[in-house]
């Protein structure tokens, strides 16, 4: 089936490319989120020395620093996750856009005995709920879980883990292959 899907997957190659980049991005300013916070605990709070000498030297301008900090984070999370949900979207709408204009020619292909022998229903319907099944298939399964197991590299297996029997995934991505 994935060799069926490929031509239609092809031409969004490099989208989907910048999505898994908006993912690593994302991942990023998610582990930045507590930052902020850790300067005011530790060097507004807790009186310990800021590593930039000159932004150190009052506790307010500290504190307004990690409060803007705060805020920028937070605002430029929400713009990556708006630009990825809003890419990843994109996507789907054009791949299935290619998958229904394939369709419906292949149909206007098809010989008038073919369509006699058809309900028109059924063939319109057929096309237009399977074509968004696998969107939702290829948007929501396989592209999700890819985009998963490349931002998260989840190590070779514990000793104890191969010992016990468990089963355990192997990555989809060459990159992770050890």
């Amino acid at each position: 089936m994935l060799t069926k899907l490929l031509p239609f997957l092809r031409p969004h190659l490099w989208n989907i490319g910048w999505v898994l980049l908006q993912v690593l991005l994302i991942a990023g300013f998610e582990l930045l989120k507590p930052w902020p916070l850790q300067v005011v605990i530790d060097n507004v709070l807790g009186g310990k020395p800021f590593p930039i000498a000159s932004l150190s030297s009052s506790r307010a301008g500290l504190l307004l620093l990690a409060c803007t900090a705060i805020v920028f984070v937070q605002f430029g999370a929400g713009a990556l996750i708006l630009l990825h949900n809003y890419t990843a979207i994109r996507i789907g709408q054009n791949m299935v856009n290619d998958l229904r204009g394939a369709l419906y020619a292949h149909l206007q292909r098809s010989s008038l005995a073919f369509h006699g022998r058809q309900r028109v229903g059924d063939l319109l319907y057929r096309i237009t709920a399977d074509s968004f099944a696998v969107q939702t298939m290829i948007m929501n399964g396989a592209l999700r879980k890819a985009m998963t197991r490349c931002s998260v590299n989840p190590g070779p297996p514990s000793p104890r883990a191969r010992s016990s029997g468990s089963r355990l995934r192997e990555p989809c991505c060459a990159t992770h292959r050890s």
